[in-house]
């Protein structure tokens, strides 16, 4: 065969075709050359020497066998500046090469055409012709361009591009060696195995999925039985294939958008991120990752920042326990506790007399380390708030003024010289007739959230700590909105006690320098910031470690088997009645967990049983206007009943920590259970719009 295809180091080069005369080696390539047209010599090429000479090899007989002239067609017939021979080049490297391969493609033409004029042809004479497929001069009869453009001129043309292209190449600066591949393969990437251009990696889910697949054959007409044109065993065990390997190119598929929409390719970024964060943080992220399928990348995120939060809260409380245990009452203990706690397990550290000499000359070279950011539980157990020094009346400052003081460690009143006299502590004065309730850790496990003076004030008035802090968030959030000024008998309307226990606690606040009506409004805002965060690691700790004994209160006579029950017509009932009530008096809590599929009462609220002991105080506070309310869970046997009862001793107690009397609105208010639970109730009304929202039936068939 007397075809060279000539790959040149440069891309664009003059290259091409080549051929040669099979029998003298001589480069025949822009003359007229013979072909041999007989069956028996493939590609064989002759100058015009040799075949006047009748030169014959191999199984070529010149005597005998057909020939054909072979000259070149360098004139144009669909382009001014291409020629015959160029277009059955390109669409010859086309066929050999592939479209988009433009490179190998100009490559195979040769003539030094670069990639991009190849494609720019191709597109415009054969893609964009109004005769699509064929160029616009297709007809055999058109020879305009040939007449128009004579062949002499047309070669002497290419020849003078080509020898302009060839001294450009030359005098080219050589191109710089790259150093990083920019093709498609795994090593473009700083993910092993990806290959960015294809969004594709180099081992995918289910890599062996088209073994299955790769020898299958569907042949039209096959796979239907002529007689009963029904579907051949073999059709359908090639379509059960089939749908496996969809199957699995769709778990691919979901897989690759986990991939991508989390930025899970950022190596580099995650692993920073990663090293900043302890142990335990790096454990419980890990286990959270399975969320990321049913996630977008905003909500997984904010989903792992609420799960550090809660980490964080927890293991400060864990802290504030542990010191509580050792009778530690401030933070500033607290700390200073850890500190040495530290020390004593450094020491307990087995040492040479090497090591010991070593880390003694560390410690003396040693400079002191800058100090490390806060973690998330620290800052919650940070110390309080920096009080800001009075002003001066005596000329005189303490010789530690120059450092700010915080609340229970100060030196003299706010930082003035403790040569004036201090402000004498405010004791609430007991109320006539009312006999002073006695509070310890036994029977107010809260007790440890008020100070010294609150504790008192609470013994006087018989309040629990939990419902006085509950007041005195209300207070100071009022307050707030009217720029600090309160007056008596807005304080005793929030506080919905007796008159004398709500004057107690307004003189309290006015003596305890948080005047309600002359008010400092940045003061007042910290005291209520911190009404907000007692009652959070109040809850978490409530979740967390269950106190030792409960709060002594009076406890409901209610038990499970005195606990009313309410049929679904008496519900259903009622609920039509008050379907068009501004404000219901009826409320429905449906308290299943993981079963809470299928449909629910129309109105109701759904409150897990795994977070009923949590949730109780705030749904207690949120149903004391209502005048029914009504408990179930799937079949109201268990569940139902139990927060039913917890519901009502929960309400009790707080009524009579509160010191309401007998016959108030709680007392008033009735609570049922509701009878066989939302099993028995979608029987009846599950596809009542009115009374069920969300019914699905066929979860309920076999139930």
């Amino acid at each position: 065969m007397g075809v060279i295809r000539k790959k040149t180091v440069t891309r664009g080069g003059e290259g091409g075709v080549k051929y040669v005369c099979d029998v003298c080696s001589s480069d025949i390539t822009s003359t007229v050359r013979i072909r041999c047209a007989d069956p028996a010599c493939s590609d064989f090429d002759l100058c015009v020497s040799c075949f006047a000479k009748g030169e014959s090899r191999n199984a070529h007989d010149p005597a005998t066998h057909a020939f054909r002239v072979i000259e070149q067609n360098s004139f144009p017939i669909f382009s001014r500046e291409w020629g015959a021979d160029e277009e059955l080049l390109l669409l010859e490297g086309a066929e050999i090469y592939g479209l988009g391969s433009w490179a190998d493609i100009a490559d195979h033409i040769g003539g030094f055409r670069d990639k991009d004029e190849v494609r720019e042809h191709y597109l415009e004479t054969y893609v964009d012709s109004p005769s699509f497929p064929l160029p616009k001069r297709c007809s055999p009869h058109d020879c305009e361009l040939a007449n128009e453009v004579p062949r002499e001129e047309f070669q002497a043309r290419k020849k003078r591009r080509i020898e302009d292209r060839r001294e450009k190449a030359k005098n080219a600066p050589a191109l710089q060696p790259k150093t990083k591949p920019t093709a498609s393969v795994p090593s473009c990437h700083e993910i092993q195995g990806y290959m960015p251009g294809r969004l594709e990696f180099e081992t995918e889910y289910a890599n062996e999925a088209e073994e299955a697949v790769q020898h299958m054959q569907f042949d039209p007409g096959d796979g239907l039985n002529p007689r009963t044109a029904e579907l051949e065993p073999e059709m359908e065990l090639k379509l059960t294939v089939m749908e496996i390997y969809n199957c699995r190119l769709t778990q691919r598929v979901e897989r690759k958008r986990v991939v991508f929409e989390h930025d899970l390719l950022d190596y580099r970024e995650n692993t920073k991120l990663e090293k900043r964060r302890n142990k335990e943080e790096k454990d419980l992220l890990q286990k959270a990752k399975p969320f990321a399928r049913i996630m977008n990348h905003k909500d997984f995120e904010d989903f792992n920042q609420g799960l550090l939060d809660e980490l964080n809260l927890r293991q400060a409380i864990s802290q504030l326990q542990e010191w509580r245990g050792m009778r530690i009452g401030d933070l500033r203990s607290g700390e200073k506790y850890e500190t040495e706690k530290g020390q004593r397990i450094q020491k307990t550290i087995p040492m040479g007399s090497m090591d010991r000499e070593r880390l003694a000359a560390n410690q003396r070279s040693k400079q002191v380390p800058p100090p490390e950011p806060m973690s998330g539980a620290a800052l919650l157990l940070a110390p309080e708030l920096v009080i800001r020094p009075a002003p001066q009346t005596n000329g005189e400052v303490n010789g530690d003024s120059g450092k700010p003081l915080t609340n229970g460690h100060t030196n003299g009143v706010n930082g003035v010289n403790s040569h004036a006299p201090a402000k004498p502590k405010y004791t609430p004065p007991l109320i006539s007739g009312v006999q002073p309730l006695q509070l310890s850790q036994d029977n107010a496990p809260d007790l440890h959230l008020l100070t010294t003076e609150e504790a008192k004030l609470c013994e006087a008035v018989r309040l629990q700590p939990k419902p006085y802090l509950m007041i005195k968030e209300q207070i100071l959030k009022e307050a707030l909105k009217t720029n600090g000024t309160l007056k008596k008998k807005q304080a005793k309307e929030i506080c919905r006690l007796d008159t004398q226990k709500g004057a107690r606690i307004f003189d309290f606040f006015i003596n305890a320098g948080l005047g309600l009506t002359e008010l400092h409004t940045e003061r007042l805002r910290w005291a209520w910031i911190s009404t907000q965060v007692q009652p959070q690691l109040m809850l978490f700790a409530r979740i967390i470690h269950s106190q030792a004994t409960a709060p002594v209160c009076a406890m409901s006579a209610a038990s499970i088997a005195s606990l009313q029950r309410m049929s679904a017509r008496a519900l259903s009932e009622r609920m039509l009645e008050e379907r068009e009530a501004a404000d219901p008096t009826l409320a429905v809590i449906d308290v299943r967990d993981d079963d809470y599929i299928g449909g629910h009462i129309r109105g109701s609220t759904n409150v897990p049983s795994t977070r009923l002991d949590a949730m109780m105080p705030t749904r207690v506070r949120r149903l004391k206007d209502k005048k029914t309310v009504v408990f179930h869970c799937a079949l109201s046997q268990q569940r139902g009943p139990s927060a039913a009862l917890r519901y009502l001793r929960e309400r009790d107690g707080l009524l009579a920590a509160l010191g309401e009397a007998k016959g108030s609105n709680a007392e008033r208010q009735s609570v049922y259970v509701l009878d066989r639970g939302f099993a028995g109730w979608q029987e009846t009304y599950g596809e009542d719009e009115r009374l069920t929202e969300g019914y699905r039936k066929d979860l309920w068939l076999n139930y």
